[in-house]
């Protein structure tokens, strides 16, 4: 581990994120960054990119700084060229989840009062919906091989017409929406360049939760946090290696360990970047066969794919895995004793990384061939301070002993967004004057401090992709239905591993009820309309009652055999990614 000061560290992360990356990175004009479906972009190529943004978010007379800019885009070089330039002219991007519903974007874009959005046009089938917002001035659509090689956005565009997603055709004529071209063509050139407010360190970035705390929240981030996010590497890593040259990234744009590990990461250190973004782990399997990145970051869902695939035969070589991470939910030591066995045994010199983190305080912890254990979640950071609390107080709790953990670190949040409650709730300022942030996580820590994760304290579900799926939230808006006594949502999972092969929603109807009759398909429709992509109902079960716990509560463990039951009748004939 290298000793380097604290005051070092924050002195270097003390930027923006398009200045971090210019002035500490390795890149020549002519190196490769980006390969993406089909094209390449090289270091010039992407900073022209960049910085026709910022003329373009510059000169538009209705921004001012601080203004909120709407992203809900796939990870391609056209969102991650706009969070550089929204944060380098101080415009806050909020990043949203493309596989939301339409009702969702509006009440976003509203409460954000964001005058200008980016939306994929996988959520275009809907638009006239989403321009409802009062505060929105321009939508722009973006396909996601926007700067696709032409078989590619040919390609695309007959899958795009076959599947429904007409806006090619049809939403040029709608009022507020445009294409990313058009919005290109604002550039006021050069020397036209307008004066603007240059962003800093404090420049916000405000991304949603994945839930794993409960409800979807969105997170206050800054940038010299996402900085921080990559310095941490610098104790214990050495890429400056030579051999270490190329990255591959499958994990969306718009969560924060999407961004800032698996884009703002290997920039910052000069790598080529995979970009795919497919979330199946068969062809993610394939592409990492034929690609051999040196560098992966993904769920453990996604190596235990690719490592117990029919792709890994005994003559595989895996010796080009340099860098092996794995984050978003607990794997058993077994399960990853296994998965470093067979990395050995093709030629891999280097074992599995678990880091732990969340986006309300970028990493926290991992284990480092300096400290492997997989039965912890690792060592904390430097300048990470890690406490375990009793549950539901501020009392700090010895080492050994079960608690809530509790961290503070220069990674740690500024707040939710529009939920003063909620940050109140999980940021406390302890007997020792420090304010923690309370993870939700339960665990302990060891004496040689290891932290242990036992589990959360709410329910939570994480899927192949590294969703985290929090069922209330469904419950909650289908219970919003009229005819609906009373609703319950269950999630099935493989036996041998975590893949879960679906979500199970069983409804009690009211006596008046409408939907007596094709009530699935008739839900399904609702939440087509009004939950995230990943929390829609595989299949929808009417029960006469609900069962009950002896305490007059929903007897969930009940549920789970009923849909268990259900999934091994029925038989699924592929994985859920969700």
């Amino acid at each position: 581990m290298k000793d380097i000061k604290d005051e070092v560290v924050l002195q270097h992360i003390d930027y923006n994120l398009y200045d971090f990356i210019k002035n500490h990175t390795t890149y020549k004009d002519t190196d490769e960054v980006f390969s993406y479906a089909g094209i390449t972009y090289d270091y010039k190529r992407f900073r022209d990119l960049v910085d026709k943004l910022i003329r373009i978010l510059s000169s538009i007379p209705y921004l001012k700084p601080g203004d909120k800019v709407v992203i809900g885009l796939v990870t391609c070089p056209e969102s991650i060229a706009l969070v550089y330039a929204c944060n380098y002219v101080s415009l806050t991007p909020i990043m949203v989840d493309v596989r939301l519903s339409p009702m969702e974007y509006k009440r976003i874009i509203t409460e954000a009062d964001s005058k200008l959005a980016f939306l994929a046009d996988i959520s275009s089938r809907n638009l006239k919906l989403i321009c409802e917002a009062p505060c929105l001035k321009d939508l722009y659509i973006v396909t996601p091989i926007q700067s696709a090689a032409f078989l590619k956005r040919f390609f695309w565009g007959v899958v795009a017409f076959s599947m429904g997603f007409r806006y090619f055709f049809t939403s040029i004529h709608k009022e507020k929406v445009s294409y990313w071209k058009k919005f290109l063509a604002r550039d006021p050139g050069e020397k036209a360049a307008p004066e603007f407010t240059k962003g800093n360190a404090d420049t916000p970035i405000i991304f949603a939760t994945s839930g794993s705390t409960g409800e979807r929240k969105f997170v206050i981030q800054t940038s010299r946090a996402l900085n921080l996010n990559i310095y941490y590497n610098e104790y214990y890593f050495d890429f400056s290696d030579p051999s270490i040259t190329t990255s591959l990234t499958f994990l969306p744009v718009f969560a924060l360990a999407g961004f800032a590990s698996s884009i703002h990461f290997p920039l910052f250190y000069g790598k080529k970047v995979y970009i795919y973004q497919i979330y199946d782990f068969r062809r993610i399997s394939r592409e990492i066969m034929h690609l051999r990145p040196n560098m992966i970051i993904g769920s453990v869902g996604m190596w235990e794919h690719f490592l117990h695939s029919d792709l890994i035969s005994a003559d595989t070589d895996l010796s080009f895995l340099r860098f092996c991470l794995f984050a978003g939910e607990k794997c058993e030591p077994e399960h990853i004793e296994n998965m470093n066995k067979i990395l050995k045994d093709h030629g891999c010199s280097e074992k599995l990384l678990q880091v732990y983190g969340m986006t309300e305080l970028t990493v926290i912890s991992m284990y480092t061939p300096e400290n492997y254990n997989p039965a912890s979640a690792g060592k904390p950071f430097p300048m990470v301070d890690v406490r375990i609390v009793k549950e539901g107080t501020n009392e700090e709790l010895p080492a050994g002993q079960a608690g809530e953990i509790c961290v503070n670190s220069v990674g740690m949040m500024k707040g939710y967004w529009l939920n003063d409650q909620a940050s109140a709730k999980m940021l406390q300022v302890h007997p020792n004057g420090k304010t923690y942030l309370h993870t939700g996580d339960l665990g302990y820590i060891d004496e040689e401090g290891y932290i242990y994760i036992n589990g959360r304290i709410k329910n939570m579900h994480v899927s192949i992709s590294g969703t985290k799926i929090f069922t209330p939230d469904l419950e909650a808006e289908v219970q919003k239905m009229d005819g609906i006594a009373s609703c319950a949502a269950v999630v099935c999972k493989t036996s041998d591993r975590n893949d879960i092969t679906g979500i199970i929603l069983f409804v009690e109807l009211t006596e008046d009820s409408l939907l007596k009759k094709n009530t699935d398909h008739k839900v399904k429709v609702y939440c087509h309309d009004n939950v995230s992509m990943f929390l829609r109902p595989d299949k929808v079960i009417v029960l006469d009652k609900m069962p009950l716990t002896s305490s007059g509560k929903i007897d969930y463990q009940d549920l789970q055999k009923q849909a268990d039951s259900y999934m091994l009748k029925y038989k699924p004939t592929k994985i859920n990614v969700k």
